[in-house]
């Protein structure tokens, strides 16, 4: 009788809730997780970013941490038209709440644009795996959730990410994402349901990529340029149609390593050329 009632307080014990009990191994492991899961920061903070010399985004840190993120018009007279802040919950990130300006318009006898409105939210789940990490994202204008959940390798990378409503009316869209040995993506394969698939090849150097620790791109997105450690230099892209293009990078570094401009260059739209240039 005294086993069974001490195998019963053992279960007992192993069934506690992570967070009543923290898993110090399990903690660890999810802390590593790239960005912007994980807790690692960037030993050089990006501050702004230039498209073709007019600034488009402001970053702000509280601490080690992004705290907020400015978006402007790149243009000579930049209007700031959206703003991202980030919520964390001790060291992982909770929520990112995006407000836009209704309209850009303005008046000429009045030129006040427009103020901010909630536009965005996405959520972070608590996680409950160290291989999978959930996320919502609720559209206020179109009033849509949308649910995300990434998959990751055992260093802390994302493999897969499945896109859908969760609620019995679409597929997922499905990316996976092939790293080579320097955990950069060297293919990304979208998976349409009921089109078909785009396929991403990329080629890389071996310099810092500014991205990476911000987990988001210029674009404000999770994307494949801010998911790789290192900066792409060709991206050769397949899309549904079978019509193959390539998008060229070309930097120049600073002393530390990291770019402090690069110049696109996108055979699709008749060799379309543009350049970011970085603040750190």
């Amino acid at each position: 009788m005294k086993k069974l009632i001490l195998a019963v307080a053992l279960l007992a014990a192993f069934s506690c809730k992570k967070e009543d009990n923290p898993d110090p191994v399990f903690q660890t492991t999810i802390s590593k997780q790239q960005a912007p899961f994980g807790s690692a920061t960037a030993d050089l903070k990006l501050k702004k970013v230039y498209y073709n010399g007019y600034i488009q985004n402001e970053y702000i840190y509280a601490g080690d941490k992004l705290s907020e993120n400015k978006r402007f018009t790149p243009l000579a007279q930049p209007i700031h038209f959206a703003t991202g802040e980030f919520r964390h919950n001790g060291p992982f990130l909770s929520s990112y709440e995006i407000q836009m300006r209704a309209s850009l318009q303005t008046d000429p006898a009045n030129p006040v644009v427009p103020g901010f409105q909630p536009t965005f939210v996405t959520r972070y789940a608590v996680p409950e795996t160290d291989s999978v990490r959930s996320l919502a994202v609720k559209s206020y204008p179109a009033n849509e959730v949308f649910f995300t959940d990434y998959f990751f390798d055992k260093s802390g990378f994302i493999t897969r990410r499945e896109t859908s409503k969760k609620d019995g009316t679409d597929q997922p869209t499905v990316i996976y994402y092939t790293r080579n040995a320097a955990h950069d993506i060297s293919r990304s394969t979208v998976v349409y349901p009921a089109i078909g698939s785009e396929q991403h090849e990329l080629v890389y150097d071996n310099h810092p990529n500014p991205f990476f620790y911000l987990g988001m791109d210029h674009a404000g997105l999770i994307g494949t340029k801010s998911l790789s450690p290192h900066n792409a230099v060709k991206e050769t892209i397949t899309p549904v149609d079978g019509t193959k293009y390539t998008i060229h990078y070309i930097y120049e570094y600073l002393p530390n390593g990291y770019p402090k401009k690069v110049t696109v260059t996108d055979e699709s739209i008749q060799n379309s050329t543009y350049t970011l240039t970085f603040e750190y």
